[in-house]
């Protein structure tokens, strides 16, 4: 079964100007992402990732924040995950959500041994703060560019570690199942993940009425767009 949706998945996508389509926002989205070409290079430097990978990813992200960056109203949703955990939303430029950066921690502190202990201490929090002090913290950290690019860093090393497979299936299968864990949920098995990279939700969700497009079709076509 895993093989037959692989092959759906790189065989049936039609040839889209994902360019066209997005317009203005596409082109927002890739200024911005070469604005910060610096700094994601450095960022993909510390832990020996592929700037291009990388990139590739969340650049569908960046447009969906180009699109409905000045609709966001936060302010109240921070309040209510600082005081109670209970809000989750999409952060910054790469739409992070608070339990997408809480799971990382996670995988920073229990599983990623291999990582320098130094990079790895980014991702931990001070000895006796409490649970309202430590998300307030974790949505600082969202807030800005560079740690939300160390987020999405560790979570792509985590994939690479989970499946060891993963950089032997060629760079479309790569980028498409790497974008699609990012978008999707990246706890999911192998399994799952490959069925969600041939679904359109990108940018409005399931329950929007609107055209919706493919997440890792995007992600694909800006990967050969900067290649």
């Amino acid at each position: 079964m895993r093989i037959i949706i692989f092959i759906v998945v790189l065989f049936s996508a039609h040839d889209i100007n994902y360019r066209e389509i997005f317009k203005e926002e596409y082109d927002k989205a890739a200024l911005f992402m070469d604005e910060n070409k610096d700094i994601i290079e450095k960022t993909c430097r510390l832990f020996d990732n592929n700037p291009f990978v990388i990139s590739s990813i969340i650049f569908p992200e960046a447009i969906r924040y180009s699109m409905i960056r000045d609709y966001l109203e936060t302010a109240s949703l921070e309040l209510v995950y600082v005081s109670t955990g209970e809000a989750d939303f999409s952060i910054g430029s790469f739409q992070i959500k608070p339990s997408f950066a809480e799971r990382v921690e996670y995988y920073a502190k229990h599983e990623m041994k291999f990582i320098e202990a130094e990079l790895l201490d980014w991702f931990s929090y001070d000895e006796g703060l409490k649970d309202y002090q430590i998300r307030k913290e974790r949505l600082e950290r969202l807030k800005s560019t560079e740690g939300q690019l160390l987020y999405v860093n560790l979570f792509y090393k985590y994939l690479l570690n989970r499946f060891d497979k993963l950089n032997k299936n060629g760079a479309e299968y790569l980028i498409k199942f790497s974008s699609t864990a990012y978008n999707h949920d990246f706890e999911a098995d192998m399994k799952e993940i490959e069925i969600y990279m041939s679904k359109a939700f990108f940018p409005w969700g399931v329950k929007n009425d609107k055209e919706k497009f493919n997440y890792a079709d995007i992600a694909w076509y800006y990967y050969q767009d900067i290649k």
